[in-house]
């Protein structure tokens, strides 16, 4: 699902958890991954089921 070219602005604010989790290998970043509540963020746009 491409949000940016299906959900048109609502120009709201937001505010949702979520978790960052960073790799580091050889004391330098080399991955990260970023994961929040998808369904949170779309009820509070006024865009949930």
């Amino acid at each position: 699902m491409k949000l940016a070219s299906t959900i048109p602005p609502t120009n709201k604010r937001f505010k949702i958890p979520g978790t960052l989790v960073s790799r580091v290998v050889g004391g330098r970043i080399s991955e990260v991954r970023v994961c929040f509540d998808i369904m949170r963020l779309m009820g509070q746009l006024g865009l949930g089921p």
